[in-house]
């Protein structure tokens, strides 16, 4: 019986051995698999992703293959206005949804189990959601941010092609001036690759209609108009854009005014939900302890 048992707990361990050997040989393919994709005409990825990135690209191609086409193109559009196309393709996006789904349900359930508390299926399902939404929350953000970052600096953009336009240079020398001296940021980007098209033999009009389509901003969408009239009808360019920066920064001037007319309204939950309330709690303490003593 001993001798049974020793035999057993040998092969065990050696199943155990073997099971870490797969692991290993397995995790060392996935890195070696990892290294041999070609990133480089991509941005870095950020921290987060490259910790969970070897999931992510195993499970691309299978995004890639099952999911229709008609949605690939809407997420890549999606992709294209939050400034993270050169970052993740379509498929990509998708495995990361299921990659983060996956993850979310996993840790809240360690987490459940930890507290010792039920990890019932609703509760495991709740997490699946959270995971899922989470990427595309994300997205959304950014995609918010950077168009705020766009109207912000756009005013400054075209003050530049006015002065260097007045200067005397076309419109693409000036659109070189301003990529070169003007603030960093995205409308920087979207420039730069505006110019690149055009050294890459693409009309005016039809590299800055592009630049509209792939940001979905009004402002450039007014901007881009304007270009394109001034330089069909044979208008002075530079008048046009010395219009547009105008108007460009009255719009920032009111949307700053509803915004500070605007934080009244949202400072009335905090002050009644917090600041209100220690408040009465501050100035009623001592009469409430002097009326105890009193009686």
């Amino acid at each position: 019986m001993d001798e049974y048992l020793m035999l057993t707990s040998n092969f065990i361990i050696c199943l155990y051995v073997l099971s870490a050997c797969l692991l290993v040989w397995g995790l060392w393919r996935l890195v070696a698999w990892m290294r041999a994709q070609h990133r480089d005409y991509m941005d870095p990825l950020p921290r987060f992703l490259r910790l969970i990135w070897p999931l992510v690209a195993a499970l691309e191609p299978l995004a890639d293959l099952l999911v229709p086409q008609r949605l690939h193109q809407r997420l890549e559009q999606q992709l294209l206005t939050s400034g993270m196309s050169f970052v993740l393709t379509s498929a990509e996006y998708i495995s990361l949804h299921v990659v983060s789904a996956f993850l979310s349900m996993s840790l809240g359930w360690i987490c459940l189990n930890i507290v010792e508390s039920d990890s019932s299926i609703a509760s495991l399902v709740l997490l699946l959601l959270v995971g899922l939404v989470l990427p595309q929350l994300s997205v959304r953000d950014m995609r918010l941010k950077r168009e705020k970052a766009l109207v912000r600096a756009l005013p400054v953009f075209v003050d530049y092609l006015v002065m260097t336009l007045e200067a005397g240079l076309n419109f693409s020398g000036a659109l070189q001036q301003a990529v070169a001296k003007g603030p960093d940021g995205p409308l920087r980007n979207e420039f730069a690759r505006v110019l690149r098209d055009i050294r890459a033999g693409k009309g005016k009009s039809q590299a800055l209609r592009e630049l509209a389509s792939r940001n979905q901003v009004k402002e450039l969408n007014l901007l881009v108009n304007a270009i394109v009239q001034a330089e069909q009808s044979g208008s002075s360019l530079s008048g046009t854009l010395s219009i547009q920066a105008e108007q460009r920064r009255n719009e920032r001037f009111q949307r700053a005014e509803k915004l500070a007319l605007q934080a009244p309204v949202k400072l009335v939950f905090p002050l009644v939900a917090f600041i209100f309330p220690i408040t009465f709690i501050l100035l009623g303490f001592p009469i409430v302890m002097k009326f105890m003593y009193e009686l």
